[in-house]
């Protein structure tokens, strides 16, 4: 089995402590600036920025000389985008629990998850061509992310979870 490159090593390490500093950039920093890339409230929404952000920003400069891997990194940025949500939903929403380790230990290897997924999947092939397809879903995550930081659905994936047992007061 071909190794990673130690470049994905150094941008997993470097996204996940730029992920983790995000999740506090909004309670010292509170402005607009600061909403899109950090999250406003406890919701499991809006913790999806916490690997967003840093694996685009990352993946932007893993692939700068290698525009054709580019495909194979917005794919693996969507896949770990959804596990992000689904852990978040699964933990905190369908079974109610609270847990500081879990969310970090979720966190930390929802990224290694997606540098994994970034330098082994083929770079040429069906990623390449579909590139187009996964930077537009992307771009389209990218506004979902900014809209529905302002304005969020009346919905369980969108609520604080901030207090204590707030999961029991979620419609399902």
């Amino acid at each position: 089995m071909q190794r990673l490159p130690k470049s994905y090593l150094i941008a997993f390490i470097l996204a996940t402590i730029l992920g983790a500093f995000l999740h506090f950039l909004f309670s010292l920093f509170p402005n607009v600036v600061t909403a899109i890339f950090s999250p406003v409230t406890e919701s499991v929404w809006e913790h999806m920025k916490l690997v967003f952000w840093p694996f685009l920003i990352a993946s932007a400069v893993l692939t700068r000389r290698r525009k054709d891997a580019w495909g194979a990194h917005l794919l693996a940025l969507l896949i770990i985008s959804g596990l992000m949500l689904l852990l978040g939903w699964g933990y905190h929403i369908l079974l109610g629990m609270e847990g500081l380790k879990f969310d970090v230990a979720s966190y930390v290897v929802v990224m290694a998850v997606g540098f994994l997924l970034a330098g082994k999947l083929p770079a040429k092939g069906i990623w390449k061509k579909l590139s187009c397809l996964f930077g537009f879903i992307t771009f389209a995550l990218a506004v979902a992310l900014l809209l529905f930081t302002f304005l969020p659905p009346d919905c369980c994936l969108f609520m604080d979870l901030s207090g204590a047992a707030t999961w029991t007061t979620i419609p399902y």
